[in-house]
């Protein structure tokens, strides 16, 4: 008599035991409402298992093992691919192409620098230009200018100017783009990781240190890259043994914990962060 048959498979014990599933024939389930079969997984032809219905990490917060849909991938890699050359400048409202300024962003303008136009009133005209001459019309850039070419997901750098320095942005159009006819638009993506530094310092500690209770590192850096352990030591746990305040020009270190009880004069401390020049 089969176990399924007016008992639950969780009144016996499977350990170690096997549930025999035929080849390419879905487990079923039934929805919440029970108006429905659910699909949940099968061992297809090949030996693999393949499921039905999409599994979902029932998780407050995510951790390194938790499942991730491509959605989420492609949206983690967004800015990272294709990659266009760096520009001088970006524009930071509506421009004349016709027309080129001696500056924008307040880079002043050389032969052949490169401009991300991304705020035209016509989103058709935004693009990657360059620079020829004041007064000439701005051109599209040779790897910005084929319908190949500009692809959802291509980004560049920004590496000048008084509002856009360091940011960078990516096409977020659907493809196919067609250069002339479709919308560029573009949206400005977090900073890469090539535009962080860092640091690996090894601090001496003195009297006032110890009696302060804090040392300030000269950066404001990326709170969740730091790393801390007394020279020979273990690492330190961020909320037990110490806490980080972010002003605006340094980020202090406030001991507390084993660090707070146990550092003295001559200590010496190995601290590890990255931060965004």
């Amino acid at each position: 008599m089969s176990l399924l048959q007016g008992r639950w498979v969780e009144d016996y014990t499977l350990s170690e035991r096997k549930i025999k599933f035929q080849n390419d024939q879905f487990l079923l389930g039934r929805d919440a409402a029970d108006a429905v079969d659910l699909q949940m997984f099968k061992i297809d032809l090949t030996d693999e298992l393949e499921f039905g219905i999409q599994p979902v990490y029932q998780g407050s917060t995510f951790t390194p093992k938790s499942l991730i849909t491509k959605e989420y991938a492609e949206q983690l890699i967004f800015g990272l691919r294709d990659p266009k050359d760096a520009c001088q400048a970006a524009t930071v409202g509506n421009i004349d192409l016709s027309s080129a300024v001696a500056a924008y962003d307040s880079v002043t303008m050389v032969a052949d620098f490169r401009i991300l136009v991304h705020l035209q009133t016509d989103p058709v005209e935004n693009g990657i230009y360059k620079f020829v001459a004041v007064g000439s019309p701005l051109v599209r850039t040779e790897d910005f200018d084929e319908n190949a070419e500009v692809t959802t997901g291509a980004s560049t750098l920004v590496n000048g100017g008084a509002t856009y320095n360091k940011a960078s942005f990516a096409v977020t159009t659907p493809d196919p783009i067609v250069v002339g006819s479709s919308a560029i638009i573009w949206a400005q993506v977090p900073s890469l990781g090539n535009l962080l530094v860092f640091r690996d310092i090894l601090i001496t500690l003195n009297a006032t240190d110890i009696s302060n209770g804090y040392v300030d590192l000269a950066h404001a850096i990326q709170p969740e890259s730091i790393h801390i352990a007394p020279k020979g030591g273990l690492p330190q746990a961020v909320g037990d043994d110490y806490s980080i305040s972010l002003p605006t020009v340094v980020s202090r270190i406030t001991f507390a914990g084993d660090l707070g009880l146990y550092l003295q004069d001559a200590d010496k401390v190995i601290v590890k962060y990255s931060y965004e020049p």
